[in-house]
């Protein structure tokens, strides 16, 4: 017991993180739809501007691994990441509520992003979801997505 309690060690890590966030979008429908659906196509566009900073300060103990059990040195790390993006998605339905189809809709979605970092990153988004019924519900869909780095990436 007394040589665990000499193993002892204080240590502290002190973090600061700060988010800036600037959105505005339109939302609606469109009053069109296909001959073969009663509801309107829905659509949103929007516009979105973040900026993210992160500050976390180890000190001696935790930069230097001297904390029995916590896997390692943690290092200080201070950064900033900060994006502008424009996005826009309809909800188109296709068919809607012949025998077999209570609704089949298509679902289509782009984002532009721009990372002061790291450059320009498109993504987009195609889906279906098909209602037999009220109680069934089957949704497939493909999208092209990157991740992108967190600032512990950017900066460790």
């Amino acid at each position: 017991m007394e040589q665990a309690a000499n193993m002892g060690i204080d240590g502290m890590i002190v973090g600061n993180n700060t988010i800036k966030n600037l959105v505005g979008y339109v939302t609606g429908t469109t009053g069109w739809s296909l001959p073969s659906a009663e509801s309107n196509v829905a659509l949103v566009a929007g516009f979105e501007n973040r900026e993210t900073v992160f500050d976390r300060l180890a000190d001696y103990v935790y930069a230097n691994a001297l904390a029995l059990g916590f896997g390692g040195a943690t290092p200080s790390i201070s950064g900033s990441l900060a994006v502008t993006e424009f996005f826009g998605e309809l909800n188109v339905p296709i068919i809607e509520n012949v025998p077999g189809i209570q609704s089949l809709s298509m679902d289509l979605a782009y984002r532009s992003s721009d990372y002061d970092l790291i450059g320009q990153v498109e993504t987009s988004r195609i889906g279906f979801t098909y209602l037999p019924t009220e109680r069934i519900r089957v949704r497939a869909g493909i999208n092209d997505a990157e991740r992108a780095p967190t600032i512990a990436n950017l900066y460790y």
